[in-house]
C-alpha cells in the first residue's frame, strides 16, 4: 500500500507529458534573425548565432540595429494506421486476451487523419513573432550586442475527437529570450565572445489520457480489496487500450516558467575571404508551472468503487510542474567571399537531444487524497523519450549589389524520436529547408541617409518528408506523418557609423 501512495491519479496523468516536448524535437523557431544568419554572418543576430561575430558587425561603424517579426504558419498531417487490434469502445473486457466476439473489426486498419493547420495564434489571434537585435563597439577590440527573440513556440490544436487524441489534442507553447552578449577582437584574425539569456514561457495542452496504459490503474485493479485481473500498465496490448470508460481528457496549464541559456563562440578569419566560427549554447530546462483538470467524470470512479474505499470528484483540480528539455547544441560555419558580389558558405549544427530519456512532472492535489487506500496528494512520474542527437546542415550564397541583396539557403535535418516515441506531439522526422532573403536599401525612400537603412524581407520553408512508421510502442501512433513549416518575416536593418 506504501508504494500506491504517490497518488493514483497524479499516475494516471503521466501520460500527458509526452505532449509537452513538442518543440525539443524539431520545432524550434525556424528564424533566429534572418534565414542569412548563422555563425559566421556578421550581423546582430549574432547575439544568439556566435557572440564572437559582433566585432566583425561593427567593424567601420559604431552600431547596427536588426528589427522585424515574423508570422508562422504551421501544417500537421497524421493519417493514423491501427496495426493491433481492439475491443468495442464501450466494452469492458480488461484481462487480454479478449474473446473474439468483443474485437471490434472496425477498430482496425485506416482510423482518418488529423490535420491541424493554421497560422501560430496567441489567444486566437494570428501572432507574430518579434526580433529586436543590437551590436555596438565599444572600442576597437570590444563589442557588446542584445537581443529580443522567440527560440521556440508552436500552436498545434487537433480535432478532439480525432484518431489522434490519445496523444494530443491541442498545444500551445510561448517563449521569449532576452540575451546579452559580449565580443573581444584578439587580433585581427580572431575574436571571442560570450554572453546568455532569460527564457521565458507559458504551456497550455489538452489530450485524453488512457488510462489502461497506467501501472497504477493496474495495480490498483489487481490488488485488494478491488482484486480484478487485468492486463494494463505501461506493456497493455491494443486489445484493452482506448476504451470509452478508461479514455479521460485532461487539461494542463496555463503554466508558466522561465530558464537561462549560456554561449561562448569564436570567429577566425585566416584569410580576407575566408570566415571561420564555431559557436556552443547550453540551455537548462524550463519548468512550467500551473494548474492541472482532470475529468474522471464516469461512475467507475466517482460511485461504483466506493465500498473498495475509491471515489473521486467528477473534475479533479490541482497544480502540476511540467519540465521541458531544450538540449545544448553546438554550430559550426564556415564562408567563402568569392568577389564584391558573391559571398557562398555552409553551416552544421548538433543538437544534443540524447540527452533526452525521459520527461518528468510533479502533481498535487488534495483531491487526490484517498485515505482508505493510502493515497496521498504528490506524485513524480518520468515517461521515457529516448530521443536522438540530430543535425542541421546547409548551404547559402548572397548576391549583394550597390543597393539591394539577395540570399538563399538550401537545408537538411535529421530527426531526433525513433519510431518507438513518434507522435503527433513531436512531429517529427527528417526535413528539408528551403529559404530566401531579400534587403533593399531604402535611403531613396525615406531620406535616412545619414545612416544605412535596408528592408529586409524573409521567407523559410521546413518540410518534414512523409514518414510511415510501423514501429510504434504497442500501436499507440502508426502511421504517416507529415509537417510543413512556414516562417515569412520583414523588418529593418539599421546601421550607424
Amino acid at each position: 500500500m506504501i508504494s500506491r501512495a504517490r497518488g493514483w491519479a497524479a499516475a494516471l496523468l503521466a501520460p500527458t507529458l509526452a505532449a509537452s516536448p513538442v518543440l525539443a524535437s524539431g520545432l524550434s523557431a525556424p528564424v533566429v534573425g534572418t534565414s542569412s544568419s548563422s555563425v559566421v554572418a556578421p550581423d546582430p543576430a549574432a547575439v544568439y548565432w556566435n557572440p564572437a561575430m559582433l566585432t566583425r558587425v561593427v567593424e567601420g561603424r559604431s552600431s547596427e540595429w536588426l528589427l522585424g517579426a515574423s508570422l508562422l504558419y504551421l501544417d500537421v498531417r497524421y493519417d493514423r494506421m491501427r496495426l493491433g487490434e481492439y475491443q468495442y469502445a464501450d466494452s469492458l473486457r480488461f484481462k487480454a486476451p479478449v474473446p473474439r466476439e468483443d474485437i471490434d473489426p472496425q477498430r482496425s486498419g485506416p482510423a482518418g487523419e488529423a490535420i491541424s493547420s493554421d497560422f501560430i495564434r496567441i489567444f486566437g489571434v494570428p501572432a507574430t513573432a518579434p526580433q529586436v537585435f543590437y551590436a555596438g563597439k565599444i572600442n576597437e577590440d570590444f563589442s557588446v550586442g542584445a537581443g529580443v527573440f522567440v527560440p521556440f513556440g508552436a500552436a498545434i490544436a487537433f480535432d478532439d475527437d480525432g484518431p489522434q487524441k490519445w496523444a494530443l489534442q491541442s498545444v500551445d507553447l510561448l517563449t521569449g529570450e532576452f540575451a546579452a552578449a559580449a565580443s573581444y577582437r584578439v587580433d585581427d584574425t580572431l575574436s571571442v565572445g560570450i554572453g546568455g539569456g532569460l527564457v521565458v514561457g507559458a504551456l497550455k495542452l489538452r489530450k485524453v489520457v488512457d488510462l489502461a496504459s497506467t501501472p497504477l490503474m493496474r495495480d490498483a485493479f489487481a490488488n485488494p480489496p478491488i482484486g480484478q485481473p487485468n492486463s494494463f500498465g505501461p506493456s497493455a496490448p491494443s486489445e484493452v487500450r482506448e476504451l470509452d470508460v478508461l479514455s479521460r481528457p485532461v487539461t494542463i496549464g496555463w503554466g508558466f516558467g522561465w530558464s537561462w541559456s549560456a554561449r561562448i563562440g569564436v570567429a577566425y578569419q585566416p584569410l580576407p575571404e575566408l570566415q571561420l566560427g564555431a559557436s556552443y549554447t547550453h540551455r537548462v530546462p524550463v519548468v512550467f508551472t500551473g494548474g492541472f483538470e482532470l475529468d474522471m467524470d464516469d461512475p467507475l470512479f466517482t460511485q461504483d468503487l466506493v465500498s473498495q474505499g475509491l471515489q473521486y470528484p467528477a473534475t479533479i483540480t490541482g497544480e502540476a510542474e511540467v519540465t521541458f528539455p531544450v538540449p545544448p547544441n553546438l554550430n559550426l560555419g564556415a564562408s567563402w567571399r568569392i568577389d564584391d558580389s558573391w559571398l557562398v558558405g555552409a553551416n552544421a549544427s548538433l543538437f544534443f537531444n540524447s540527452v533526452v530519456d525521459v520527461l518528468g512532472a510533479a502533481l498535487t492535489s488534495n483531491q487526490l487524497v484517498q485515505p482508505e487506500l493510502g493515497l496521498g496528494p504528490d506524485a513524480a512520474v518520468d515517461l521515457p523519450r529516448d530521443w536522438a542527437d540530430t543535425w542541421h546542415v546547409d548551404v547559402r550564397g548572397m548576391y549583394t549589389s550597390d543597393a539591394w541583396f539577395l540570399g538563399g539557403v538550401l537545408g537538411f535535418h535529421t530527426a531526433a524520436s525513433p519510431d518507438e516515441t513518434l507522435d503527433v506531439a513531436s512531429p517529427d522526422g527528417p526535413r528539408v529547408v528551403v529559404a530566401g532573403t531579400f534587403g533593399h536599401d531604402i535611403c531613396g525612400w525615406t531620406g535616412w541617409c545619414d545612416s544605412g537603412v535596408d528592408l529586409v524581407t524573409d521567407l523559410h520553408v521546413q518540410y518534414v518528408l512523409p514518414r510511415e512508421n510501423t514501429g510504434s510502442d504497442y500501436d499507440l501512433s502508426n502511421g504517416t506523418y507529415s509537417l510543413l513549416l512556414m516562417a515569412g518575416s520583414a523588418g529593418l536593418r539599421v546601421r550607424f557609423e
